[in-house]
């Protein structure tokens, strides 16, 4: 059996407005994919900022 513990290490990535303005296209559309699939497979993690 594998157990699956990405959620007890992962987190949503938080972007200042300094990153967003610095940041390419492609890097936020990364960014934005990985915190998605990190709400849909994670729905235990509470976002704290």
């Amino acid at each position: 059996m594998v157990v699956d513990t990405a959620c007890s290490w992962v987190r949503v990535i938080y972007l200042t407005d300094h990153d967003i303005n610095v940041l390419d296209k492609q890097t936020k559309r990364d960014i934005l994919a990985h915190n998605k699939a990190v709400q849909a497979n994670c729905q235990s993690i509470t976002p704290t900022h």
